[in-house]
């Protein structure tokens, strides 16, 4: 089964031409979309305050779309 999240959605359609949106909506009818909800934000907080430690950053879109899988313990893979 394949996830993407809602944040990614955000990220991928404005702009999009319409071919691209066309194909994204025809793959999105195959995938199970993931919002970002209470539990992954207090997720993202606790993966924001050990990178912060680290001096690292993710900009808030990546780590919504990380902290999602992560708390819902489901596969991901971020380019």
């Amino acid at each position: 089964m394949f996830y993407f999240s809602a944040i990614t959605k955000l990220e991928i359609f404005p702009g999009a031409t319409p071919a691209q949106l066309e194909f994204w909506n025809n793959v999105l009818q195959a995938i199970t979309i993931i919002l970002l909800d209470e539990p992954a934000v207090e997720k993202a907080v606790e993966i924001n305050t050990d990178l912060k430690r680290k001096r690292k950053q993710l900009t808030l879109a990546d780590l919504f779309i990380a902290s999602t899988p992560v708390f819902h313990k489901l596969p991901f893979h971020i380019e």
